[in-house]
């Protein structure tokens, strides 16, 4: 897995990210599961897109989402706080 640039775990009825280290990951993609919360450990440096649409997300950390390039879909989730919003103002669809 230390080449890995796309991951796609849609549908998995996942609960949250955590410890979840991967150097390459460019592109993960985590809709329709339970995900309520993405922990500090997630460390995904070269992550610039990210599709996580329908999960019951309240938040997203800034460092968590500090590198992303493309775009990210986060519709369809709670978000009362992101942190990041100024970067993704223009590449984020809520």
């Amino acid at each position: 897995l230390e080449h890995l640039v796309y991951l796609d775990l849609c549908d998995n009825k996942l609960t949250h990210l955590d410890n979840f280290h991967f150097e390459t990951l460019q592109e993960l993609h985590l809709s329709n599961n339970k995900i309520k919360m993405i922990g500090k450990n997630c460390i995904l440096p070269k992550l610039s897109v990210l599709e996580i649409n329908n999960n019951f997300l309240t938040s997203i950390d800034y460092n968590f989402c500090k590198n992303f390039k493309n775009y990210s879909k986060i519709s369809l989730n709670a978000i009362n706080s992101l942190t990041c919003r100024r970067l993704l103002r223009q590449t984020c669809t809520f």
